[in-house]
């Protein structure tokens, strides 16, 4: 193989690891989802609760997020984390998209 072909076709399969790379990375609204899943549904589940009550301002709070309340309320809002948590959302109180939003899940 030529030296340049070579160059090129070493170039493309880093290419291609770089996608791989960002494609296994987590996005933000996936990290909210598992923090959630992990810090509220499963030990609520493990007290035996049949309802569990997330406030979007808490987890912004404890993950840290400044100017997310939106992801954090559109991510648990979402069909991907009834199933990913196996709850079923049963309310949504306070602004939709706001610190106050307070979504309530049945345990299933």
């Amino acid at each position: 193989m030529e030296r340049g072909n070579r160059e090129a076709a070493n170039k493309f399969v880093e290419f291609q690891l770089k996608i791989k790379d960002k494609k296994m990375e987590k996005s933000q609204a996936d990290k909210i989802r598992e923090y959630c899943r992990d810090t509220r549904i499963i030990p609520a589940r493990a007290r035996g609760e049949k309802t569990v009550a997330i406030r979007a301002g808490d987890i912004c709070n404890e993950l840290h997020l400044q100017n997310r309340t939106p992801n954090v309320c559109s991510s648990l809002q979402s069909l991907k984390f009834e199933k990913f948590a196996n709850v079923k959302r049963i309310s949504i109180e306070g602004p939709g998209m706001g610190t106050n939003c307070i979504m309530t899940f049945k345990v299933l």
